[in-house]
């Protein structure tokens, strides 16, 4: 009697664990799910952030490249003055995008997928 009881009480053993196996299983295939929809979600959200800046950034350049172009009475001068300091923008960044964008794009990344 003392033999069966322990058997039935090892099967249970086992079978709880291996309910606590599936369980785990699914948690962590629900936690991935949640992971990848929520990167995917803000993803689309600056996507469609950045579809709306574009124009208005193009816009606004194109804007000051005529209104530069107008003071210095130079419209060609006014569009090299205005590629030349986006070309020093990008050398600038170039040259420090370890430390500014680097960094700053591991972290974001690190924060998501610890929360």
């Amino acid at each position: 009697m003392e033999i069966t009881a322990d058997k039935n009480s090892v099967e249970s053993i086992i079978k709880k664990a291996e309910e606590y196996g599936s369980i785990q299983g699914n948690l962590i295939k629900y936690k991935a799910i949640y992971k990848v929809s929520e990167a995917a979600s803000e993803l689309l959200s600056y996507a469609v952030i950045a579809a709306l800046f574009i124009p208005f950034f193009a816009l606004l350049n194109l804007g000051i490249c005529i209104w530069l172009g107008d003071k210095i009475n130079n419209m060609p001068g006014a569009f090299f003055i205005m590629s030349g300091f986006y070309l020093i923008v990008a050398l600038v960044l170039a040259f420090t995008r370890k430390k500014w964008i680097r960094s700053a794009l591991e972290n974001s990344i690190i924060n998501h997928s610890l929360k």
